[in-house]
């Protein structure tokens, strides 16, 4: 993990003289962190953009490209949780070219403009939570409510040039953002541990990413400033996000994204919610089981559903899909849209509807 002080360094080159930078919005600017870093910023140009969201939509995407079409940075500096790294990485890769009108950027986002924009620059990441893994991936999810669809933007070109992981921004975080943060992260490590594209270095990662992460975040809630704990979530995430930008994610990310999009349930809890369940489902296939379960401190597959199941408890969050509203008859509906391309048929067994709604019906 590099630390922040280092930014001063990644930007010495004469040529990077104006720069984007995206905020997490709410109170950090009057953060400490906010005042070290605009000092390792000192005569740049700096056009500073605040983001107060959950879940970036397409319309979000489309309003920063509007109010920086006038500057013409060299580089972005995103400093925020995963919307706010998602959006810096999406206008890194849309730089320099212009929209009208939201139609024109779903256009673009569909055509994939971003791979052959001649004009696209250097983003810098700069995680304040732990689980995303948005600094060390080359996508970005854009969410289109009105559309109830969810993008994409996805790119090998699309890679931060640098990720600063420094645990100190994370020490303001709310706990209940933070243990869902985490929660995501551990998905990301199983589910790259399990998928079709599979390989010994993303599992060497996922296990690694498990030992920092399971016990450490049934710890945050007790003892949320400690630094040792923080440390260890952004460890493990930071590792999670390696594993999963080898193989992407499976089957829980794919039926999360509905969860979110219709019932608003925040992603790391609709991605954690069947992810003890789908291990279960998928015991046969499991590559080195032992170790796997020996990494996140469970003595059966059926023990890694309960330990998910105290990490909610301990954060107060409620672990049924019917304590967030979903009725019983929206899990068909749920049904109908998880079947995401590159991420459902990402997890090593077939998955049939009839199948899902059991699932479903088993954590509703």
């Amino acid at each position: 993990m590099k630390k922040s002080g280092k930014l001063a360094y990644q930007l010495c080159e004469p040529s990077l003289r104006r720069l984007e930078l995206i905020t997490r919005g709410g109170d950090f600017n009057q953060t400490a962190e906010y005042g070290r870093l605009m000092l390792q910023l000192d005569q740049k140009q700096i056009f500073t953009y605040e983001v107060d969201i959950a879940n970036p939509d397409v319309t979000d995407l489309f309003a920063l490209l509007q109010a920086t079409a006038v500057f013409a940075f060299d580089v972005v500096i995103a400093v925020g949780g995963g919307s706010v790294l998602d959006l810096g990485k999406s206008i890194a890769g849309f730089r320099g070219l212009h929209f009208k009108h939201v139609k024109e950027l779903r256009e673009a986002i569909h055509s994939r403009a971003y791979l052959t924009n001649k004009q696209i620059c250097r983003w810098i990441a700069l995680p304040t939570t732990a689980g995303t893994g948005s600094e060390v991936t080359p996508w970005a999810t854009i969410w289109d409510k009105s559309c109830d669809l969810k993008y994409s933007v996805d790119g090998s070109n699309l890679f931060a040039w640098a990720a600063i992981v420094d645990p100190l921004l994370t020490l303001s975080l709310p706990i209940r953002t933070s243990v869902i943060s985490g929660l995501d992260a551990i998905c990301h490590a199983t589910e790259a541990y399990w998928s079709k594209n599979t390989n010994e270095v993303s599992r060497q990662y996922a296990l690694r990413a498990f030992r920092s992460l399971v016990s450490n975040l049934a710890k945050l809630p007790d003892d949320p400033h400690n630094f040792e704990v923080r440390k260890e979530v952004a460890l493990g995430s930071f590792m999670a996000g390696l594993a999963f930008s080898n193989t992407r994610t499976t089957a829980c990310h794919s039926i999360s994204y509905p969860i979110t999009l219709l019932y608003g349930i925040e992603h790391g809890l609709a991605a954690s919610m069947t992810l003890g369940k789908m291990m279960q489902w998928n015991e046969e296939k499991l590559i080195e089981k032992e170790q796997l379960l020996t990494a996140f401190g469970a003595a059966s597959i059926e023990e890694v559903a309960a330990i998910v199941d105290r990490i909610y408890k301990k954060a107060g969050f409620a672990r049924r899909l019917r304590d967030y509203d979903v009725p019983m008859d929206g899990l068909a509906q749920i049904v109908d849209r998880a079947y995401t391309k590159g991420r459902m048929d990402n997890y090593p067994k077939q998955i049939e509807k009839e199948e899902l709604y059991e699932l479903l019906l088993s954590v509703y």
